[in-house]
């Protein structure tokens, strides 16, 4: 790593920390302007995805004292652009009659404003904080467009919540959400001066969230049930053949990366989707095996959970074979989560004796809804029709009350005359489950490997669990697009995969560089070289031995707390945000790290990345969660721009004289961070 951080050193010379940004409108520019009445903070935040820029570019606004904003973006074609304005400050019954339940979607006090820009335009917005759709005015080049975009995404709300549907209610769904996106399309064109690069744009808009939904449901449905949908076939896939993957024109509309992503995904693991081979994972051919080994040994290396006395050690317990068997028999047939163990239930008024009728309802339906309202004080659990229905006030998250499963939420654990103290015992266990050796997972008289080859390949494989999935992931994409992707999206597509590669841990920093060298030379588009070199800039001042970042944010209670001050201390660096289901799910490993290192030079710095500050109080409060408390808003804010945080959660090790000891990629492998950790007091 050293010597590949010295390389980069040595060509400094042609790397640039970033690129300037244009202050006017011209044939590849676009002039954003605006008002806020009554903003709640000083700043608001955009987010757009361009042709020009591979990834989501997203920047703090700041208003002026008129409460007036202004930005000029790189567009090199027709853009869609959010801005988040932040929490309401009017009275929440004025909220209610100017916009009505139906116009408090999505989570947020504000929902976003979503914009459509196209090069040489100069649009104003003018909103009223808390008002959102019925203050919204457009006024300047290209406020027709804007109007109309606005108003087809405030009556098809994104994201709608339908991927824990059986199939054919599923694509029934989404069909009948394009078809009636295509029908309010051609419905309200003629009310709208609109260009025809705005239609084309929201044309193409509507295909790709349709063409997206469809990739993703598969793998969502395997992380909800556990298993593969036995009706996606192949065939399930053949609406790909309906229209070319390499659609210049469809650079920055929304879904068309996450939509070539999945795609690139699926085509690269046809047959295990969502998982590498173990030839991908680890190098057999360095064991001496042969190809036919290596293949036998990928075939057996299947996505399934493993069994749990896999995953737990019952070295130290008294539990016969027999009950051993029970416990993995149990275990493998739990479909999915019961509602009860996936939500903090107590906290939206369900007592323990409706739980059990709470977890049967949500079986038969397979989901529930959620519905968010200014008027709605406390969070509630009901049901609708026998449909359940989760109630949240304006700008609370669902994800804010996702909690980690006990063993004994899956399995009746009492079912198999297990005491209540070995139930307890077998809970504490599960929440720190072990690796399991590669062995225990494809061991088969078959193979006829040695002792010796199994014990280095379960070593291998033990050293592979710091590998991040999410680099495996890069490096099968960046390949696959080489096949299935052509022209200009092709070196689009590549760039934004070199830019998360850069983003990653100091693995993925290598991996990355590997194919950075080759992207060089084969990229005829300097701005997606520009675009790589500006990432890989800040990635090296992250790696291991460089100054951490300084930063300055305000606490809890109002005061200004910067990073310096702590040197001679280690510093837990934990971004997250109160809306980060996975940043919740990780706090009982991030508490445990807490627990061991209490009473040691350690401080624990959380970084919350919420825009709604009440939110991000109520979150704090709700899960007691140690440490100082600081808050930036949004990816786009200074620190988060600084440490390459792209995606929540991120953690961060300094040392005690202000370096960066690393990023930690598997905050569950609590003893090795806190090995870490210790190693550098």
């Amino acid at each position: 790593m050293k010597k590949f951080l010295t390389s980069l050193a040595a060509l400094g010379w042609m790397i640039s920390p970033g690129l300037a940004e244009p202050t006017t409108p011209s044939a590849t520019t676009a002039l954003l302007t605006g008002k806020i009445h009554h903003p709640k903070s000083r700043t608001i935040e955009l987010r757009y995805e361009s042709s020009a820029h591979p990834g989501f570019t997203e920047r703090p606004i700041p208003l002026d004292d008129q409460d007036q904003f202004s930005y000029t973006l790189t567009a090199g074609q027709p853009t869609a652009v959010q801005l988040n304005l932040g929490a309401a400050t009017r009275p929440e019954w004025l909220v209610y009659l100017r916009q009505g339940w139906s116009r408090l979607f999505g989570g947020e006090p504000d929902p976003p404003l979503r914009l459509f820009v196209e090069p040489g335009d100069h649009l104003h917005v003018e909103v009223e904080t808390g008002y959102w759709a019925p203050s919204m005015a457009f006024s300047g080049q290209g406020a027709a467009n804007s109007q109309f975009f606005a108003h087809l995404t405030a009556e098809f709300p994104p994201n709608p919540d339908h991927y824990s549907l059986e199939l054919p209610a599923f694509l029934d769904q989404i069909h009948q959400r394009r078809a009636a996106q295509r029908a309010f399309i051609e419905t309200q064109r003629p009310h709208y001066a609109l260009s025809a690069g705005l239609v084309d744009f929201v044309t193409r808009y509507v295909t790709y969230e349709w063409a997206f939904q469809r990739m993703f449901y598969p793998i969502h449905f395997l992380r909800t049930n556990g298993y593969h949908h036995e009706e996606i076939t192949p065939v399930y896939y053949d609406f790909l053949k309906t229209f070319s993957l390499s659609d210049e024109k469809a650079l920055g509309v929304p879904h068309y990366h996450d939509f070539l992503t999945r795609t690139m995904d699926w085509m690269a693991h046809r047959e295990k989707p969502g998982r590498p081979k173990l030839s991908q994972w680890i190098n057999l051919s360095s064991v001496g095996l042969s190809e036919q080994t290596q293949a036998a040994l990928d075939s057996l290396f299947e996505p399934a959970r493993p069994t749990l006395t896999m995953l737990l050690d019952f070295s130290a317990s008294d539990l016969s074979l027999a009950t051993l068997a029970q416990l993995d028999s149990l275990y493998a047939a739990w479909p999915k989560l019961k509602l009860s163990a996936d939500y903090d239930l107590s906290a939206f008024g369900v007592s323990q004796a409706e739980v059990g009728r709470i977890d049967s309802l949500y079986a038969a339906n397979a989901g529930y809804n959620t519905i968010y309202s200014s008027a709605q004080k406390a969070p509630q659990l009901g049901t609708e029709n026998d449909q359940l229905v989760f109630r949240l006030p304006t700008g609370e998250r669902l994800d804010a009350f996702k909690q980690t499963p006990a063993l004994s939420d899956l399995i009746d654990l009492a079912a198999i005359g297990l005491p209540s103290d070995t139930q307890a015992q077998l809970d504490s266990w599960y929440r720190k489950p072990q690796m399991p050796a590669l062995s225990a997972l494809l061991y088969t008289p078959e193979l006829d490997l040695s002792a010796a080859v199994w014990a280095t390949l379960d070593s291998m494989y033990a050293a592979s669990a710091g590998r991040s999935i999410t680099t495996w992931r890069f490096a099968t994409h960046y390949e696959q697009a080489k096949q299935q992707l052509e022209g200009r999206v092709l070196y689009w597509f590549l760039a934004g995969e070199l830019i998360h590669g850069f983003n990653e841990n100091e693995e993925g920093l290598i991996v990355a560089n590997q194919k950075w060298a080759e992207f060089q030379a084969i990229n005829p588009f300097v701005e997606y070289t520009q675009a790589v070199e500006a990432v890989l800039y800040q990635a090296v001042q992250l790696q291991p031995g460089q100054p951490a970042p300084d930063f300055t944010l305000t606490d809890l209670a109002g005061q200004k707390v910067s990073l310096h001050p702590f040197r001679d201390h280690v510093v837990f660096l934990d971004f997250w945000a109160s809306w980060c289901g996975p940043c919740i799910r990780d706090l009982g490993a991030v508490q445990r790290i807490k627990e061991e290192m209490a009473g040691q030079a350690v401080v624990f710095i959380n970084i919350s990345l919420d825009t709604n500050e009440a939110a991000w109080r109520r979150v704090v409060e709700r899960h007691q969660i140690q440490g100082i408390h600081l808050r930036a808003t949004g990816f786009g804010s200074a620190v988060a721009r600084a440490y390459l945080v792209v995606g929540l959660p991120s953690y961060f090790l300094v040392d005690p004289q202000g370096q960066v000891i690393s990023r930690v990629s598997h905050i569950s492998d609590t003893a090795n961070v806190v090995a870490k950790i210790r190693e550098h007091l």
